[in-house]
């Protein structure tokens, strides 16, 4: 969970530079925390 937590405050560093990236982020965001529970 540390790494994930890591690699999105990353990605969000990213972001803030593009919008789309923010978006990917945030949708993977989303996708992580629903199938890391699941797996």
């Amino acid at each position: 969970a540390g790494r994930l937590r890591e690699a999105l405050a990353h990605y969000g560093r990213l972001a803030s530079r593009k919008d789309d990236l923010g978006r990917l982020a945030s949708a993977g965001a989303v996708r992580v925390k629903r199938v890391g529970p699941t797996k």
